[in-house]
């Protein structure tokens, strides 16, 4: 794909670290960020009504998920709820603003997958997600989201660690009793 660079306004900071110190978000007042337009990828995922395509759908959960993040580091990222994110990804919202979708397809064109990458995000082991088979960080971004969905029944949490406490303890067990 060719493209055009654009750029933008002020700078913001961010509670993302890399290596090398602070790393920003991607949003629309960064003034640090050159985007390259995508003109043929944005075709593919917006119909003529600037609604989401089907392919859009698929290509940003896939997107997400290969590189190991939860709807909660994109909402950051893009400065959105992490809720926008996973109606964007589930299709129960179809649009997104002008704006918003140059930084988009840059996301999906793989234009921030570096400084993704070198996000350590708040405490969160998101380095050794991306160590992970795509399954099993599927799984993770899944158990972290329906913990996060269950934040006024503190009931439902306890039991969803308790459970997962004892497949982690049952799997170790066997795991050690293995014979070679």
């Amino acid at each position: 794909m060719h493209g055009t660079n654009v750029t933008n306004g002020e700078a913001l900071s961010s509670s993302f670290m890399s290596d090398s110190g602070p790393v920003r978000a991607a949003c629309p007042e960064d003034d640090f960020m050159d985007l390259t337009y995508h003109p043929d990828l944005e075709r593919l995922c917006f119909d003529a009504d600037g609604r989401f395509t089907p392919y859009f759908i698929q290509r940003l959960r896939s997107k997400r998920i290969d590189l190991g993040v939860p709807y909660r580091f994109l909402g950051y990222f893009f400065r959105l709820n992490w809720g926008t994110i996973r109606k964007w990804e589930t299709g129960a919202t179809r649009r997104c603003s002008g704006g918003m979708r140059k930084y988009l397809m840059a996301f999906l064109a793989g234009d921030f997958d570096d400084r993704i990458k070198k996000c350590k995000w708040r405490g969160d082991k998101l380095s050794g997600l991306r160590d992970l088979p795509p399954d099993m960080r599927n799984a993770l971004c899944r158990a972290s989201n329906a913990y996060i969905i269950c934040g006024n029944f503190p009931v439902l949490r306890r039991n969803m660690l308790a459970s997962m406490k004892e497949t982690i303890r049952s799997v170790m067990g066997r795991l050690i009793n293995l014979k070679e």
